[in-house]
């Protein structure tokens, strides 16, 4: 698998130079169907041609035959300290949101919900 990143190049978080926002990334990743690469461009923008979008996709949990589902909300990159070792990050995500490692998206995937009838 390999990722490529695009920079959201007008916006920078709270003004720091050292964390980028993302809105875009394209998922390299071999199918089980064919063995053939395939391609994924995964999208998190709340104004994607004037509606929310924010793709669904598969992860890798690190446990053996493990995988989950999620949603991307926000994609970052952010500069570590030389001196320090880290950078102060200060969020409120929702209460259920996580922070994910790119190299642990398998794929993107289609999620629709599920009716009663």
């Amino acid at each position: 698998m390999s990722y490529d990143i695009f920079p959201l190049l007008s916006h920078n978080l709270v003004g720091l130079s050292q964390i980028i926002e993302y809105r875009t990334v394209r998922v390299l990743y071999t199918s089980r169907d064919d063995g053939q690469l395939h391609t994924n461009i995964l999208r998190c923008s709340p104004s994607f041609h004037s509606c929310a979008r924010y793709d669904s996709m598969i992860v890798d949990t690190g446990s053996t035959d493990k995988i989950s589902f999620a949603k991307l909300i926000f994609m970052f990159k952010c500069m570590v300290d030389k001196l320090t070792g880290f950078q102060c990050i200060t969020l409120s995500p929702p209460k259920d949101a996580e922070f994910l490692f790119l190299n642990s998206v398998i794929c993107g995937a289609y999620i629709a919900p599920a009716s009663d009838s």
